[in-house]
């Protein structure tokens, strides 16, 4: 253990020392000159100019600026009386067992999870983002879907996943805002599940998937799926669903038989495009998709014809792209979806779609992709402002998580580039 610190802390010197090196290369050059000019000057008897000598440099500054030492953080409460306003962006909040277990059961933590573990009490840090997406579902209450399709973009590990699990602590606290969680989008792609052709539908469908999706939804919003009773039942729902009487009894039986599933999956969205009331207030629907990435590229299924199924093609997918695209809609309600770099994949449309590269003509778009994602909102996860890696970090060091002492919080936020997934790693490097 003794070894590893001191190899350790010989790693993190080299990166200071090569960072630096990098972000001052012209102040290098500028050195290596004047020492040759002084060199020069000394054999030709000249006096060196003090004006020759070069400048301080301001990531010099920053890396071994002295700051005082922070006081004591406060942890926030997550609770009924949260405050997710902007005066409390860059404070850190701490998550009951009862939240935890919710976004457990909703699969929203599975990759959070190993972060989490180093910790006593989770927490998370609020940032600008998270107030932006809480005033988003806000005024939900009077628009439908439609005028609130949006996508959190951002770099690898700039937090994007950790919006949308702030997004639904909101809705565990809100009494009439139904979750739905689709988590881990690439098993719904990666052919590892059972799937089969539907010849009314003229789609793919997924039954043992479609059952695990319901399943949760159910437990997380037992409560009020009770209350929300079904009507306009189309007449070519099967006979063995005409007769539910509330969304809690139409997933249950999705959930205990698997080959009705994908029939109680199309039923339940299209009751939840209809307006419900509950206590006398509209229910608002939520959609949360993490890993947009991977429904926009083709899948690992194959047709009859051993090609790749396009997953449009697939019932649940197509349904989940319609309400990012619009043609579906929820009455009242927000689809909040977020890009992914995991597992890495190629994503030309998404990103043309995006916005993030010049239109190229020759290159081989998919269309459907492009249609589908073109007048969604973007939301932009950003790195790391100065003020949040010290909160963070003063947290980091309380909770005996980080072993540096908190006026290093500069140095890692330099090292890490602000990025908040490599913030942690750098903090957390000699634990």
């Amino acid at each position: 253990m003794f070894l590893s610190c001191i190899e350790s802390s010989i790693f993190r010197t080299t990166i200071q020392s090569t960072l630096k090196q990098c972000l001052c290369v012209s102040h290098a050059k500028r050195k290596f000159m004047s020492v040759r000019m002084i060199a020069s000057d000394a054999k030709a008897g000249v006096t060196p100019s003090s004006q020759r000598e070069s400048e301080p440099i301001a990531a010099s500054n920053l890396l071994h600026h002295n700051t005082p030492k922070p006081t004591p953080l406060k942890i926030g409460a997550y609770d009924a009386k949260h405050d997710w306003s902007s005066t409390k962006n860059g404070c850190v909040f701490s998550i009951p067992k009862s939240a935890y277990e919710k976004l457990d059961t909703m699969g929203s933590i599975t990759t959070q999870k190993k972060p989490f573990s180093f910790f006593d009490k989770p927490a998370l840090l609020q940032r600008n983002i998270t107030s932006t997406i809480v005033d988003i579902l806000q005024r939900r209450t009077e628009f439908n879907s439609r005028d609130a399709r949006y996508i959190i973009d951002g770099e690898p590990g700039s937090g994007r996943s950790v919006a949308l699990i702030q997004a639904q602590l909101y809705a565990f606290q809100q009494p009439n805002i139904l979750l739905l969680a689709v988590n881990n989008c690439d098993f719904w792609t990666n052919s590892t599940s059972a799937y089969e052709f539907e010849e009314n539908s003229q789609q793919w469908i997924q039954p043992n998937l479609t059952a695990s999706f319901l399943k949760p939804i159910l437990e997380v919003n037992g409560n009020l799926l009770k209350k929300m009773a079904l009507s306009n039942i189309p007449s070519d729902t099967p006979s063995a669903l005409q007769n539910v009487s509330h969304l809690h009894d139409l997933l249950s039986i999705g959930v205990k038989n698997t080959t009705a599933a994908p029939a109680v999956l199309k039923l339940f969205f299209q009751q939840l495009q209809q307006l419900h009331l509950v206590d006398n207030a509209p229910v608002q629907i939520l959609l949360t998709v993490d890993n947009l990435s991977i429904f926009t590229v083709p899948t690992r299924y194959k047709d009859p014809e051993n090609k790749p199924i396009h997953p449009f093609n697939f019932q649940f997918i197509n349904m989940i792209m319609e309400f990012l695209s619009g043609k579906r809609y929820f009455e009242h309600g927000t689809v909040l979806a977020a890009t992914s770099s995991r597992p890495q994949v190629s994503t030309p449309s998404l990103n043309q779609a995006l916005g993030k590269k010049a239109p190229n003509p020759y290159a081989n778009l998919d269309d459907r992709v492009l249609q589908t994602l073109k007048e969604v909102n973007v939301l932009q996860s950003e790195p790391y402002s100065l003020e949040e890696a010290r909160a963070l970090m003063t947290y980091f060091v309380e909770a005996n998580v980080c072993l540096e002492s908190l006026d290093k919080h500069q140095q890692n936020y330099v090292l890490s580039g602000g990025n908040p997934r490599q913030f942690f790693h750098v903090c957390t490097s000699l634990t």
